[in-house]
């Protein structure tokens, strides 16, 4: 089964909150889109061999808002995050993913991500 469609997205927090923080993401053709209530995200895929990764920045689209972000950190400014998980096409009723997240500039520290697929694509 393909990991193309919609995902719902739940990762943890700096103070080990497993789940704390959720959001939605579309995988599509190698590309990925998404965001929560303050955090946008957008960047690139690959899937194979039941391994997921992924490299996208996150950013505050709302610069009124002082947001701090799972990882703690406070404001607008884009961040880099690569995330690493395996693919169970049979996970849930239409696959999961699970794994970790991380800011590239950060890599040591580490949190938990768990994605459900929601829908396919129309």
């Amino acid at each position: 089964m393909s990991v193309e469609g919609m995902w719902a997205v739940y990762f943890g927090d700096v103070h080990g909150n497993e789940g704390a923080n959720s959001g939605i993401v579309v995988l599509e053709t190698e590309r990925l889109f998404g965001g929560d209530s303050f955090i946008a995200y957008l960047g690139t895929y690959e899937a194979g061999g039941g391994a997921v990764s992924a490299d996208f920045k996150t950013w505050a689209y709302n610069p009124t808002i002082v947001v701090q972000t799972a990882f703690g950190d406070v404001g607008p400014e884009p961040t880099m995050c690569r995330l690493e998980g395996a693919h169970d096409p049979n996970g849930g009723q239409m696959g999961t993913i699970t794994g970790q997240v991380w800011r590239v500039a950060h890599p040591e520290v580490k949190l938990p991500v768990h994605m459900m697929k929601v829908a396919e694509l129309p």
